[in-house]
C-alpha cells in the first residue's frame, strides 16, 4: 500500500449517534457487557460502538465480519447529536473497540455445537410453555383492572400494565457475581451477570386471550422464527421459536450461542392506576368529569335494578321537588344528598348503584362530577356528549 492511500486510509473517521437512544441499542449493550476489555468500559459507551461499527462496517479493509481487523485504524470522533458533544478516540482504541465487534459477529455466525444447540432447543421448548402461564396472569390482571374502570371506581380513571423480564448468567458462567466479583463496578446495568432486559408494553396484543382475533405476541402458539429454512444446519434454526425466544435472539441481539448461559429468568408485571379528568372552567364552579369513551361504548346490558333506578333517577331531576332535592344553577345535586332524599322517600340507593346507572347502556344522559360527589342528568344524549367531549387532561 503507497504512502499515500495509506494515508488516506487512515484519516481520521467521523460518527453522528444520540448517546441516550443508539440504533443498535441491544447488540451494542451486549458487545459493551461482554467483549469489550474491562479497562475500556468506563471510556467506551455503547453509543461509541454504534459510532464506530457505523464508520467502518462497510469497509472490507477492516474485516468487522470476518476477524481481520488491521494492525494500525484511523482516529474515530463521535458526535453526539443529543448532547451536542463529540469525543474523540485514538485509533488503538478503536482498534479494540473493532476487535470486540468482529468477535461478536463470530460467535453470532458461529455453527453451533451439539451442546449449544441442546440448549437452545431446551430454552425454546422451556420459554415456550412459560408464555402460556405468564399470558393467563396478565390476561387476568388486565381483566380485574378493566373490571374496576368499567365499575365506575371514584378514582381510576384508566391503567397500563407494563412487563419486564430479566435474563441473568448460570451462577457457573465467567461473568456471575462469584467469579467476577468486581465485573459490575464497570458495567453499564451495574449487575454484570445481567444478559439483558426485555419489555413488554400494553399497546401490544399482549393481554387477548389466545383464541381471540389478532392475538399475536407471546403465548400464541405461532411460530416466529423469521430465518428462511435452510439457512442454517443447526437444528434450533429449522424449528419453531416462541415469540421469546424470536424476541431474545432476533432483536435483543443475544447470540444463540450462548443461550447456555442463561441461569435465572425474573419477571415483573407493572400496573399503573391512572386517573384523568376532563374539566370545564367557564361557568361559576369548576367541573371536573370522569369519563372514559370506551366504557360508554363497550358497557354492557343492565339489569332489572338498574333500569328501575335509571327510571327513578331521570323522574328526580324532572322533578326534584318530588323527594325534596335542591339542584344548583348547573342542574347538579350533592350525590350524598340525593341517596338520603330517596332513602327518606322509600328508594334505596347507594354511591355503587349511581355508578351502576352512569355507566350502563342506560346512563349516557347522566354525568358526574367532582369526583362523584356531584350528578347532573342531562335533557338529551348530545348535551351529555358535549360536556363529555372537551379537551382531554394531561396524562
Amino acid at each position: 500500500m503507497s504512502n499515500e492511500i495509506e494515508q488516506e486510509h487512515l484519516k481520521t473517521r467521523y460518527s453522528k449517534v444520540f448517546y441516550r437512544r443508539s440504533d443498535c441499542e441491544h447488540q451494542s449493550r451486549y458487545i459493551h457487557k461482554y467483549y469489550l476489555p474491562q479497562q475500556l468500559r468506563k471510556i467506551i459507551f455503547p453509543a461509541d460502538i454504534d459510532g464506530i461499527s457505523n464508520c467502518f462496517y462497510e469497509d472490507c479493509d477492516f474485516g468487522l465480519l470476518h476477524g481481520g481487523i488491521p494492525e494500525h485504524v484511523p482516529d474515530c470522533v463521535i458526535k453526539y447529536w443529543d448532547l451536542e458533544m463529540e469525543k474523540r478516540l485514538d485509533g488503538k482504541m478503536v482498534r479494540q473497540v473493532l476487535l470486540a465487534i468482529a468477535a461478536y459477529y463470530t460467535d453470532d455466525r458461529a455453527e453451533l455445537t451439539p451442546e449449544e444447540n441442546q440448549a437452545a432447543m431446551n430454552l425454546n421448548t422451556w420459554l415456550g410453555e412459560w408464555e402460556k402461564d405468564l399470558l393467563n396472569r396478565c390476561i387476568q390482571v388486565s381483566t380485574d383492572m378493566e373490571r374496576q374502570v368499567r365499575s365506575g371506581n371514584s378514582w381510576l380513571s384508566d391503567y397500563e400494565i407494563d412487563m419486564e423480564t430479566e435474563f441473568y448468567v448460570r451462577d457457573d458462567d465467567a461473568c456471575s457475581d462469584d467469579n467476577m466479583p468486581d465485573g459490575s463496578r464497570d458495567d453499564i446495568d451495574c449487575h454484570i451477570g445481567l444478559l439483558c432486559t426485555m419489555k413488554y408494553l400494553e399497546h401490544l396484543p399482549l393481554f387477548k386471550k389466545p383464541e381471540d382475533d389478532g392475538h399475536w405476541y407471546i403465548g400464541d402458539g405461532q411460530n416466529h422464527n423469521d430465518r428462511p429454512r435452510g439457512s442454517r444446519d443447526d437444528e434450533i434454526y429449522n424449528t419453531s421459536h416462541c415469540a421469546t425466544f424470536h424476541e431474545l435472539f432476533s432483536h435483543m441481539h443475544m447470540p444463540v450461542k450462548h443461550a447456555g448461559r442463561i441461569g435465572q429468568i425474573h419477571t415483573d408485571i407493572i400496573v399503573r392506576h391512572q386517573n384523568g379528568f376532563r374539566i370545564d372552567l367557564k361557568g361559576e364552579r369548576a367541573v371536573a368529569v370522569r369519563d372514559e369513551e370506551r366504557i360508554r361504548k363497550e358497557c354492557v346490558l343492565c339489569d332489572d335494578l338498574t333500569q328501575k333506578n335509571y327510571e327513578f333517577l331521570r323522574h328526580v331531576f324532572q322533578n326534584p321537588e318530588s323527594i325534596g332535592l335542591t339542584l344548583d344553577s348547573d342542574g347538579f345535586a350533592n350525590t350524598a344528598a340525593l341517596i338520603e332524599k330517596a332513602g327518606k322517600a322509600g328508594t334505596h340507593l347507594t354511591h355503587k348503584m349511581i355508578n351502576d346507572v352512569i355507566f350502563s347502556c342506560y346512563g349516557k344522559r347522566f354525568v358526574a362530577s367532582g369526583f362523584g360527589s356531584t350528578i347532573r342528568c342531562c335533557t338529551s344524549v348530545q348535551e351529555a356528549e358535549k360536556i363529555l367531549c372537551m379537551n382531554e387532561p394531561h396524562q
